[in-house]
Parts: structure tokens; C-alpha cells; sequence
């Protein structure tokens, strides 16, 4: 009895050394398996968790994790589970104690799910510092459901939000400025995978022409408010016309009613429209000497605050700062 209890125990443990051996295979650029560290581009490290459960973790040559999942079988033929994908930018070495700044850690970029080989559920993928950059929805290994699109650089800001029907856009597909309301600035309409129309909703406000020359021309007077410059906050009528101005930099009475009448008889604006029609918006309004030394120009801003302590700003004789609807992601 005892001699077959030592036997049952020492398969027992040659059984859970099996179980637990971790392979190692090197693979090249093409994924091939190969021989050694020479020819490859990376290694896999696979380990038996079950019958029908092996975990993979993918690293590059200097150790860095790729990818880490778990698959069906050892042949890593067919996925099932959790897979994380990373993503690690390297400095190029000419660049090497030149480029400031550069984040060179290997952060998360896409984590999803397989079910038998075939992507399912929510998937997402993500920038540096956790941030999302979309989010789609797979069944039976095709997009179906709600995608969603972020901006690169404010956090859960949604730009565009549409819907997929095995793998094919369907419906309407919005896209947004920095609006926390969500508001569309415009939207475009599928059918089987193709736009049927497109809607241009969000018209942002234009500066009349010629301002900078009637602002320097009616505060050239002034010399602090030229040097310095000043804030105000006003309302673009529908009309374009400015409505309740205030000043927001403190002056003496004196040049706080002289800015006031400025503000008061400036020229039209065009106002913001949405569908056709223009909606009166109370905006910040800033006048400052341009930051170039040599340029005695004027810089004219209008700021929109978005929400969450954003502010969207348009600067006179530039391109409007809001997303144009079709822009495309980097």
C-alpha cells in the first residue's frame, strides 16, 4: 500500500512539471518559427494551463511584452479569451539625445476577446496615458453594433459614434466638435457600407472682415490696453451684432467704458448657425499684441467654453479651431 501510494505521488508531481513547463519559440518578422535569437524578430513563451487552455506572451528581442492571450491549442491556432495587445515607439538612434520628451514606454493598445477563433464583444483600443481612441463591438467575427471614436488628446471625448452591421456601416454616423452636450456638427448616412447623403449641421461663427485694423485704430490711444492687451467677454446676436459686452481685465473706469463702446459698435459678425439657422453664443473675447517681437500685428481670439473647464478658441484669419466633420485620424 505504501509502495503504490510513493508511486501515485511521484506521477502526481512528474504530472504537474508537465503541466506546468513554460515552451519558448522564436519567431521571425514574417511570424515563421525559427531556430535561435539570430534570425528572430521576437519569442513567445507558451504555458499549459489545461486541456484545451494554453497562455502565449509575445516579447521582442529586449524583452518587451507584445502581446499576451490565451489559445485553444498549443499550435496557437485557434484564440480564445482575453488578448492584450501593447505598443512600445522606439527613439531612432540617430535621434538619441536630441529628441526631448519622447515616451518611449510600452503602454496598452488594444484589449479584446475571442470565443473559438472568432473576435467577439467589446473591443478597445487605446493611446498613451489610458486613452481611448475607439471602441467597437464584434459578432461571429464581424463589426456589429455601436462604433465609437475618441479625440487623441481630451479624455472620453467622443468625435464620431455610428453604427455596424456585419462589417458594413449602417445609418447615421455623427461626428462632434468638443460640445459635451454631444451635439453633431454633422452627420453622414449610410446604406449597405455607402454615404446616401451627408448633413453639414454646425456652422462656426466667422470675424468680420478688417477687425484687427478697427480695434488698433480706436484703442491706438490706448497705450497700456496696445501693450498689454485685454479680455472681455461678449454676446454674437443672431443678427452678429455684439450684445452685452464686459470687460474682464481690470482698467480704470475710464478705459473700461472706452472698451465697452468698442465692443458695442465693432463690426457685424457672422454668427454661429446650426441647421440653417444662427444661434446667439456668448463667447470670450481676446485682443493681444501678436507674441513675435518683430510683429506689430494683433492677435483677435474668440473662446468658447465646451465644458469641463475646456475652451475651444478661433483666432481672426486662421482656419476654425472646431474638428471639420471628415478629418481623419492619425
Amino acid at each position: 500500500m505504501l509502495k503504490l501510494l510513493s508511486t501515485l505521488a511521484f506521477a502526481i508531481l512528474l504530472n504537474l512539471s508537465c503541466f506546468c513547463q513554460v515552451k519558448k519559440i522564436y519567431l521571425n518578422s514574417e511570424g515563421t518559427s525559427v531556430s535561435g535569437p539570430k534570425k528572430a524578430a521576437s519569442y513567445v513563451l507558451i504555458e499549459k494551463l489545461a486541456d484545451s487552455a494554453y497562455s502565449v506572451r509575445e516579447y521582442n528581442l529586449r524583452d518587451t511584452v507584445i502581446f499576451k492571450g490565451t489559445y485553444k491549442d498549443s499550435l496557437m491556432n485557434v484564440p480564445n479569451g482575453r488578448f492584450t495587445y501593447y505598443t512600445k515607439k522606439i527613439l531612432p538612434e540617430v535621434l538619441n539625445g536630441v529628441a526631448k520628451g519622447f515616451d518611449t514606454n510600452n503602454y496598452i493598445s488594444k484589449v479584446g476577446y475571442f470565443l473559438n477563433g472568432e473576435k467577439t464583444g467589446l473591443w478597445i483600443e487605446l493611446g498613451k496615458r489610458n486613452f481611448k481612441r475607439c471602441s467597437y463591438f464584434y459578432k461571429n467575427n464581424m463589426l456589429n453594433g455601436t462604433y465609437t471614436r475618441y479625440d487623441n488628446y481630451h479624455k472620453d471625448y467622443i468625435i464620431e459614434e455610428g453604427t455596424y452591421i456585419d462589417d458594413k456601416r449602417e445609418g447615421d454616423w455623427n461626428f462632434y466638435g468638443y460640445d459635451t452636450l454631444k451635439t453633431p456638427v454633422a452627420t453622414q448616412i449610410y446604406k449597405n457600407n455607402k454615404i446616401v447623403k451627408e448633413i453639414t449641421h454646425y456652422k462656426p461663427v466667422e470675424f468680420p472682415n478688417g477687425i484687427p485694423f478697427y480695434l488698433k485704430k480706436r484703442l491706438k490711444t490706448l497705450d497700456t490696453v496696445m501693450q498689454n492687451g485685454f479680455e472681455a467677454e461678449i454676446t454674437i446676436a443672431e443678427s452678429g451684432e455684439i450684445k452685452e459686452p464686459k470687460i474682464i481685465t481690470l482698467f480704470s473706469a475710464e478705459v473700461t467704458n472706452t472698451l465697452v463702446d468698442v465692443l458695442r459698435n465693432m463690426p457685424k459678425f457672422i454668427p454661429e448657425f446650426y441647421d440653417g439657422k444662427p444661434k446667439a453664443k456668448r463667447y470670450k473675447f481676446m485682443f493681444a499684441r501678436k507674441v513675435n517681437v518683430l510683429d506689430n500685428g494683433v492677435d483677435v481670439i474668440l473662446g468658447t467654453d465646451v465644458g469641463n473647464g475646456m475652451i475651444l478658441t478661433q483666432v481672426y484669419g486662421s482656419p476654425s479651431s472646431h474638428r471639420n466633420f471628415d478629418e481623419k485620424e492619425e
